[in-house]
Formats: structure tokens, sequence, C-alpha cells
């Protein structure tokens, strides 16, 4: 493959091997020559599950230093164990955090965390304190009092991190692919290390220090999703986990609604690169529209990867394999293996030169890479395949922006059989004044890939429909519903053996409603 050249001059500055401070010239990678490689612990294998007892008063006393807060009531027996926001999946030993939301007020369900066995509270409301005096004069459980019960879990959850400095973590963000990345990264550490990973959604504010609160000496290695819905986010999230390596996937129009622009979301998401350390490593797509922008704001080692501009981390050779997923040379530095991936579409080849990217940068080995990419398990509702009655349905019904639903409509061309190819698409939220271009868009790449059949759910259906007629769809190809129950029962009597349908939008569409309806009744 020949590789394409950039000519933006900054560009060709900061990739100047005779520049200092750019690149090293002896293992190609970007960054100062003087920048020390991220320090990492000793291998911990997986059968090693080490526990710390700090014991009960050390506890309270790390609490009470994280949080600043005051101890009303101690605990008399007993050794509390993991935190808890939720009073509905509390376990017995937990500590229930009681935070205030705009619909909640975790302060309203203390009395009840504590009858499930809750060991702890932490509290900013003095009064739900004294009625608990009256209330649960027969349980055991400490109370400190906080002055914000959020600022105190992500304070406690920094805390928890500086007690583990030594061990090496990966922060990743971008519009597309978190998830994924992530997944595929702790695949691949766990290759060697007992990993910690944020688990589900847990990207936020509130899902990050939660993640954090579970580290412990057992883990080797960690990664953490973060995402934000306004800028100055990702720069607390960083500020609470402090990250060895960062990652930008991408950059697209996600979230629109809460910026002005896309590049107002890259310089969101630069706020990651601009907390790493000096001898953290920043891990970028060279592929991406605003590279250039972005790597003016690294300042400590840098690792590209990319497939169609000069990357450190490259694939090349990509080729579709039999069961429709792709097989390609992963190249490091001189180094190359091939990579077979275990999920469909071209944009997860993308996906997994980030997470090889970012664990070379911590000393996994290729084949470690290798094993990791190839033993990967997607998360559910992320381009998910799913045969039955001879039709493939393609549910990648968690989340959508008008990048990753025309890459998921892009990928439900290539695999497609001999049957039609349909999309049941709901639609894209977050995105403001964009939203009616935005979904007139999706329309029209629709039509431009050949779809056979669409249909769209929602308020803005009618742009989708919009875009693929003036882009040549005919329009009795095109059906606009009005319920989730209505796509089921239509489709029920449409779909036929070979055809492949893709299921898709916002999360807050729920589209995984008909995903299950057509299993569950078809």
């Amino acid at each position: 493959m020949k590789i394409k050249r950039r000519q933006n001059k900054e560009l060709q500055r900061y990739r100047d091997t005779r520049a200092r401070g750019y690149r090293n010239a002896e293992t190609r990678e970007y960054g100062d020559v003087k920048t020390d490689p991220v320090s990492l612990r000793p291998r911990v294998s997986v059968s090693q599950k080490p526990r710390i007892s700090t014991g009960m008063a050390r506890l309270i006393d790390n609490i009470l230093t994280a949080t600043q807060g005051r101890l009303l009531q101690e605990l008399k027996t007993g050794e509390p164990d993991g935190f808890s926001i939720d009073s509905r999946t509390l376990k017995p030993g937990q500590i229930f955090i009681a935070l205030i939301g705009e619909r909640f007020n975790g302060h309203d369900f203390i009395l009840e965390a504590l009858q499930k066995g809750a060991k702890g509270v932490i509290l900013s409301d003095e009064t739900s304190f004294h009625r608990l005096q009256g209330e649960a004069l027969n349980l055991d459980f400490f109370v400190i009092q906080v002055e914000d019960t959020l600022r105190a879990l992500q304070n406690l959850a920094h805390f928890y991190r500086m007690q583990y400095r030594h061990i090496p973590l990966i922060g990743v963000t971008g519009s597309n692919g978190k998830t994924t990345v992530k997944e595929m990264i702790a695949s691949i550490l766990s290759q060697r290390y007992v990993t910690l990973k944020s688990q589900g959604n847990w990207n936020n504010l509130i899902g990050l220090p939660l993640s954090l609160l579970s580290l412990t000496d057992a883990h080797g290695a960690g990664v953490l999703e973060m995402g934000m819905s306004k800028a100055g986010e990702i720069k607390r999230l960083a500020e609470i986990a402090e990250p060895d390596v960062g990652i930008i996937t991408n950059i697209s129009g996600a979230h629109l609604e809460f910026f002005d622009s896309i590049e107002t979301i890259m310089k969101a998401k630069v706020e990651l690169i601009q907390s790493l350390p000096l001898n953290g490593v920043a891990v970028l797509n060279a592929d991406d529209t605003f590279f250039p922008s972005m790597v003016q704001e690294v300042r400590c080692k840098l690792i590209t990867f990319g497939i169609n501009w000069e990357a450190n981390v490259s694939a090349t050779d990509i080729s579709l394999s039999e069961n429709k997923t792709y097989t390609f040379n992963l190249r490091i530095n001189g180094g190359k293996c091939s990579i077979t991936l275990p999920v469909m579409g071209y944009h997860n080849i993308y996906n997994a030169l980030a997470a090889a990217a970012a664990t070379h940068a911590l000393g996994l080995n290729l084949s470690e890479i290798q094993r990791g990419l190839e033993n990967f398990q997607s998360a559910p509702m992320r381009m998910e395949t799913i045969s039955h009655k001879g039709i493939l349905i393609l549910n990648d019904a968690y989340n959508a922006n008008p990048s990753s639903m025309k890459m998921a409509l892009k990928t439900l061309k290539e695999i497609s059989g001999v049957g039609r190819k349909i999309a049941v698409l709901g639609d894209m939220l977050e995105l403001g004044k964009w939203s009616e271009m935005a979904h007139k868009g999706v329309g029209e790449a629709i039509a431009d890939l050949g779809i056979d059949l669409l249909w769209a759910l929602g308020s803005y259906s009618q742009f989708i429909a919009l875009g693929a007629r003036e882009k040549g769809m005919e329009p009795n190809r095109i059906f606009l519903a009005d319920s989730h129950e209505q796509i089921i029962e239509k489709l029920q009597h449409e779909l036929k053996e070979g055809d492949t349908v893709l299921i898709k939008g916002s999360r807050g569409m729920k589209m995984e409603k008909i995903v299950k309806g057509l299993i569950t009744t078809h």
C-alpha cells in the first residue's frame, strides 16, 4: 500500500527527526527522545488476587482525609467493603454514597441502603442523619458528612488512585469506538495482568470514580473510558484518574447539541492529551481530519495509529474473510503479525490499531496483542451479530451519531449476503441545530450505498427519508414508523431468509426492543 504524505508544515516539523523533542529516530516513535517509558510494576498473574486489608479505622480515616468530611457516627463492629450509589443494587457491607441528581436524591434511600446491610453512609444533608437516629436505632453503621457527595466521590476515587499510582492506567476518549477500544485494550492487558476496566458505560463523572474505587494491589494495569457532554468534563476525569496513556479514537459530530462545532468537540477531547504527565504517552489517530491540530497539544511521547497516513501502528494487506470479518497485518515499529478480528466492520480495524498502540506503549509484545485482539468479545449492542432463522441481525442499538451511523451502514453493505440489505434506524439525539442536516445526510448515505429497504423511527425520521429520496431511493422502499411495535409487526411479514438487518439508533431510542421483538416473535 502506498503511503500518502501530509503537506501540513507544522506536521512535517513535528515529524522531523532532526528536531529535538519531536521524534525518536531509533525507535521511530514520536515524542522527546529523553522521555522515560511508562513505568510498569512487576507482573501479577491472573491467578494471583491478593487482597489489601486496611482495617475499619484506617478505611474511615482514609475517607475522612480524601473527602475532608466529618465523622458523625462511628461503626462498632464489622469491616466495610466497597462503595455503592444505588440502594437497589447495594451489597451487604458496602458504603452508601448519597448522591443528589436532577431527578433523584440519594438521601431519600439511606434507610433502605442500611436495611440492606450498608455499613456506612456518606451524606451531605445533616437532617438526614438526625432522622436516621430515630429510624435505624438497631443498625450498626458509620456516618460521614461532606459538603458535596459527588465531589466527595470523585476526591475519594482520586485518593485511591494515588495509593496505587504505580499501576499504569489508560484513558480512552473520542467520538466513536470508546467502549470497543476499551474492551480490546482490556482483552490485551489481561494476557499479562489482572486488569481493571470501566464497567458498562461507566465513563462519566460518577461512573469513572466508581470504577477507580475497585482498584486494588491485585491489578497490574487498567483502562478507563472517558465520555463527556460539555467542555471541562474530560479534564476533570483526567484529574481524578491521572492516566499514564491517553487515547483519542477519532473526532466527529457527537453531542453537537452541547457544542458550537466539531472543532469545539475536538478541543474538549484534547483535554485528555493536555492532562497527561510528561513521561506519559499520547495515542492519536493519524488518519483523523483533526490530527494536525491535536498533535500540537502533545507534550509527552506520541504513538500514532492509522491506515492511510504514515503511523507507528498500522494495518496493511487488509482483506474480508469468509465470515465477513477483517484480516490484516498489524505493523508496529518494524514488527508484524496477522490479525483476524472476531467482530465485523472496517471501522473496527481502527479500534484494534488504537488498542494495539496503547498496550504497546505499556510494553506488551506482538503475540500478547494478537491473542488479545483475536479473543476480544464485543460489548452487547455494539455491532453484535445474531443469526435467526436464516436472517442476520446486526444489533448496533447501543448509541448513534452521524459518523457511527454511516460506518454501520457501510458494514451492512460489506457483509450482506444474497438477500436484501435492510436498515432500521432510530433518531440520533443530542445534535441540536445540526439534527435535520445530520439525519438527511444519513438518508443520502443509505441511497448511495444501495440499501434495499429503510425503516425509520423518531422525530427526525422524515429527514432520513428525505435525504434518501433526494438521492434516488424509491419511495416504496422507505417506511416511517410510529412505534417499535409497528416495525416489529411489519418486519415479521417482510423478512426473508438471507436478509441482513441493521438496527441502530441513539440510546434514548431503545432500538434493542426491535431486536428482541424479532427474535422472540419472528
